[in-house]
């Protein structure tokens, strides 16, 4: 499925940019009026609705139109006047006088729907051929998986083997395995640094697509996949509570008698702490290293 996303990704944006290198033959008014000293004496041209005609000055005729956008801009002309309620497309020079900005109209034209030119049909057709390319590559990838070779077997793309369940139980600590092939394991990781034997790394997995997940320590057994029981006889019975909510790591002591500590600083009973990279996790006599 990966590869027919990426490839469907791909399709999409070559497709936009096509179309948006064609828009762009046209420009917006309000870039005009934003970037005057950018646009004076520019050649531009403009789409837009014919909305009123301006007093004649000095001979000079001029009418205004209003883009798509509602940004209105003046045309001035030495031919007759378009009529109003109408959709034109303007070609002229950007101009400044004063404080107004117009455009001397060099060249108009109507705009009375879709025309099929010359270079748009040949944007069509190789957009269209660009796609069928696209779809009968992501056929033979979708379907290389399933042809089968002599020995009978499926060639192509195989699913990696699963990971290995995590399963520890000896004299200090017990982690339950997690059979749900849907998990991920999370990006943040405990390091034994003393007071539990047989293992170096404690690691977090989580329903996938699973923002908040909650982990819990303590010498009391706890639920089967989201506890830690540590078994010494200086943790409490419920010592403390991991949170994680978009990769943020924090740390919750429920230990009154021996409290847990973070970077050899005791925490108040249910006092909460975020976690950063390096922080030390002290519970008893079992020392942990937060890192990612």
């Amino acid at each position: 499925m990966r590869p027919f996303r990426n490839l469907l990704i791909i399709v999409i944006l070559l497709l936009a940019s096509i179309s948006y290198s064609h828009a762009q033959t046209t420009i917006d008014v309000s870039r005009l009026i934003s970037n005057p000293s950018e646009m004076i004496d520019r050649v531009v041209t403009i789409e837009g609705t014919v909305v009123r005609h301006v007093e004649e000055v000095r001979d000079v005729i001029t009418y205004e139109i209003e883009d798509r956008f509602g940004d209105r801009i003046y045309v001035r002309t030495v031919n007759q006047l378009p009529e109003t309620n109408i959709k034109i497309r303007v070609t002229g020079t950007f101009q400044e006088s004063g404080n107004l900005r117009f455009i001397n109209e060099l060249n108009r034209s109507n705009i009375s729907g879709f025309k099929l030119s010359p270079q748009n049909l040949v944007l069509i057709i190789l957009g269209i051929v660009i796609l069928c390319l696209f779809i009968f590559l992501i056929y033979l990838i979708a379907n290389k998986g399933k042809i089968k070779g002599k020995n009978g077997k499926k060639d192509g793309f195989s699913s990696p083997p699963p990971s290995p369940l995590t399963f520890v139980d000896n004299p200090t600590i017990k982690m339950n395995p997690t059979n749900d092939k849907t998990i991920v394991l999370l990006p943040g990781k405990l390091e034994v640094l003393s007071g539990i034997d047989g293992l170096k790394l404690i690691q977090f997995k989580a329903p996938r697509g699973a923002r908040n997940n909650e982990f819990t320590f303590g010498r009391n057994p706890g639920s089967e996949y989201t506890h830690i029981q540590l078994k010494s006889p200086t943790i409490s019975r419920e010592q403390a509570k991991l949170i994680v909510s978009r990769n943020i790591y924090t740390i919750i002591n429920y230990s009154d008698a021996n409290p847990t500590m973070l970077n050899g600083v005791s925490l108040e009973v249910n006092e909460s702490q975020n976690l950063n990279v390096g922080d030390v996790i002290t519970m008893g006599e079992v020392s942990l290293k937060f890192v990612k």
